[in-house]
């Protein structure tokens, strides 16, 4: 998979370590204590699905 380029992300740039640092110490901030069982995308817009990660790996279990 190639790495894509700043025009292909919605922000129109590569994130900075800070704004990934940034999301990691909010998830283990008290002010997350509340925060369960979600994935936190801190791609710029790149991934533009509703779908919660790792569901595609879930098995329906309607069929």
């Amino acid at each position: 998979m190639s790495r894509p380029t700043p025009a292909a992300i919605p922000a129109g740039r590569y994130g900075n370590p800070e704004e990934f640092a940034a999301a990691a110490a909010f998830l283990c901030s008290a002010p997350a204590s509340y925060v369960t069982g979600t994935a936190l995308r801190c791609d710029g817009g790149l991934v533009r699905s509703l779908r919660p990660a790792g569901t595609h790996l879930m098995k329906d279990h309607n069929s």
